[in-house]
């Protein structure tokens, strides 16, 4: 029988062990591993506005929201009135984030390269596989 418990204890797990070394990659850059997943996904999806961050990250919103503020703050993220609905601000990456954002994903490209080394193609694939899986079933 599987110990279904186990699954959440090695996420926590590894999560903790991945947010150490993100930590430890964009410190140079004055950020946090939490201040730039969502940088870079501002960077990979503008405009975008808060709430289409939120649904895709699954952050806290309140959370969410001191990071936007913070980088805002820092001037590496623009943020103005949606000229569609002004009830919705849209989010852009300005030239100092997108500075940082390819500097910070060599780094991470590097660091994926040897963390993975030992990992057949295969395994790569299923482990990939069953993270989106999971994530897409936490989405709901």
């Amino acid at each position: 029988m599987i110990d279904k418990r186990k699954i959440i204890f090695r996420f926590l797990q590894i999560g903790a062990f991945l947010y150490r070394e993100g930590n430890r990659i964009v410190n140079e850059f004055g950020i946090n591993q939490q201040q730039f997943v969502v940088l870079r996904f501002i960077s990979n999806h503008q405009p975008v506005n808060q709430k289409d961050i939120y649904s895709h990250l699954l952050f806290e919103k309140s959370n969410l929201s001191k990071i936007i503020k913070k980088l805002e703050s820092m001037q590496l993220i623009r943020k103005e009135m949606s000229t569609d609905d002004n009830r919705f601000s849209v989010l852009t990456i300005k030239p100092k984030g997108k500075t940082i954002v390819k500097k910070a994903m060599k780094k991470f490209e590097l660091y994926n390269s040897d963390l993975l080394k030992e990992f057949s193609e295969r395994e790569i694939y299923d482990i990939n596989k069953s993270l989106e899986i999971f994530n897409n079933k936490m989405k709901k």
